[in-house]
């Protein structure tokens, strides 16, 4: 092989890999991170970039601690200005996202991982400010106790998997107690036989009174 076809492959193939590089960031999580939501970044187009493990530097918020079946809430990101992220919402101790973001802002972008819109992502790497709000509408079916839970990616080389919400409590709006039997029997009451024996007795003397009164 010559050295000039040498080089225009090795060009053509760093070329390559720059642009999946690039355009793994640029528009957003691919389906295949749905579960795992790990990114698919290169160090030198050569070495996967692993996660970053110190604190990061993002929280996730909610407007409310409970949440019934087709309640809307607000999701906030909070912390420095970001270029990329997956968010999905899970029920404790599973993997597949539920319900449905219905409101997204402009920069970002539905991503269909299990059903329609239960994920979010990036449109492009333009920074995201500190702040950003989203509205998610939860599963009209019973779900259970869940959480938020995100990728943030502050830039192409820089990204913290896991990110978690405090656990949302599930609420079914059905009472918490089960009617039946009462677990205390009522005390009988004697209020009807008391007020019957002194009516006998003033029976029985007006009785008398008007036989004497007669003779």
């Amino acid at each position: 092989m010559s050295a000039l076809k040498f080089t225009i492959i090795s060009v053509s193939l760093t070329l390559v890999s720059f642009t999946l590089s690039v355009h793994s960031l640029s528009s957003g999580a691919p389906l295949k991170v749905c579960t795992s939501l790990t990114p698919g970044h290169w160090w030198n187009h050569t070495t996967p970039i692993e996660p970053r493990q110190d604190e990061p530097p993002y929280t996730i918020a909610v407007n409310t601690s409970m949440v019934g079946q087709g309640d809307p809430i607000e999701v906030t990101i909070y912390g420095e200005l970001f270029q990329g992220f997956l968010l999905q919402a899970r029920v404790k101790d599973t993997t597949t996202p539920i319900g449905q973001f219905t409101l997204i802002p402009y920069l970002l972008q539905p991503r269909d991982c299990n059903a329609t819109s239960d994920s979010v992502t990036h449109k492009d790497p333009r920074d995201k400010p500190n702040g950003t709000t989203l509205t998610w509408t939860a599963p009209s079916h019973k779900f259970g106790d869940f959480y938020f839970i995100a990728t943030v990616a502050k830039n192409h080389d820089a990204f913290w998997v896991g990110i978690k919400s405090d656990t949302l409590e599930y609420t079914d709006g059905e009472e918490t107690t089960t009617p039946g039997k009462p677990t205390t029997e009522p005390e009988p009451t004697t209020q009807s036989a008391t007020w019957i024996v002194p009516s006998l007795s003033a029976m029985m003397s007006l009785l008398i009174a008007a036989f004497v009164i007669y003779y």
